[in-house]
């Protein structure tokens, strides 16, 4: 899903949790949006925040999940360029990959040819999936160069339900939850805060949402009593668990 569509379901899930009634547009980098509230405008930055993300080399589970991503995607935008492809929704479980001395590494060539290989051929075997009736569900394999297989749960569905395009590599949507550590939270804060000089002026106010996605185990976290952040000029800060709700951080006391 595209970071601006992925941002507005955030926002979206802040505003309802908050009980704001309100219109959303676009904003225009900086801020991500704006809201219009009666007659003010509050400006909303967004951005997420990962479990083990090192402030400065970012989150290596995240940056897997989006390769993960990437691949689910690119094979559902080429089924559904035929249009006669029947609307379904794929869950991917890829074995994992063993960093190991004891077994052959692969080269990041080999890799992508691989991985190439098993967009192709599975590709091929969408398009030759039984009829399936609605909500009915369907599994197959397509084995991996070293042999092991990738495993394929088709499920049928009605049509316009909305959900055809939520395709999802299942390895990333499961794993233990931690807490939100209190110096990348400040960390986030601060990063965000260098562009309200140029847009502050022209709003009410101005907030920042920071997400973890529960929907990929990078964003398993969770809001630990205590914690508290410098605001460093935005007017409130909120912490969303995307599954579980919104929730606003405590400012220092002092700030």
């Amino acid at each position: 899903m595209a970071s601006k569509t992925l941002e507005r379901l955030f926002l979206d899930r802040m505003m309802n949790d908050l009980g704001w009634s309100a219109h959303a547009i676009d904003g225009d980098e900086p801020p991500d949006f704006y809201i219009a509230m009666g007659e003010r405008r509050v400006a909303v930055e967004v951005t997420r925040i990962y479990r083990n993300e090192h402030p400065a080399k970012g989150s290596p589970e995240a940056a897997q999940e989006r390769e993960y991503h990437l691949f689910a995607s690119e094979i559902a935008e080429a089924y559904y360029a035929d249009p006669k492809a029947r609307a379904i929704q794929v869950k991917i479980a890829l074995p994992p990959i063993i960093n190991s001395p004891a077994v052959r590494q692969f080269s990041r060539k080999e890799r992508k040819e691989d991985i190439n290989d098993v967009a192709q051929r599975t590709l091929a075997r969408l398009r030759h999936l039984p009829k399936l009736q609605p909500w009915a569900r369907h599994r197959f394999q397509v084995r991996q160069r070293d042999g092991r297989p990738a495993t394929f749960h088709i499920l049928a569905l009605p049509a316009d339900t909305g959900a055809e395009r939520r395709w999802d590599v299942v390895n990333v949507s499961m794993g233990w939850r931690g807490y939100v550590n209190a110096a990348l939270l400040q960390a986030k804060v601060r990063a965000k805060s260098l562009d309200l000089k140029k847009y502050k002026d022209r709003v009410a106010s101005a907030v920042l949402l920071v997400v973890a996605d529960d929907m990929r185990a990078s964003g398993f976290l969770e809001l630990p009593s205590g914690i508290a952040v410098d605001r460093l000029g935005f007017d409130a800060i909120y912490f969303q668990r995307y599954l579980d709700g919104t929730q606003e951080v405590p400012p220092v006391a002092g700030t």
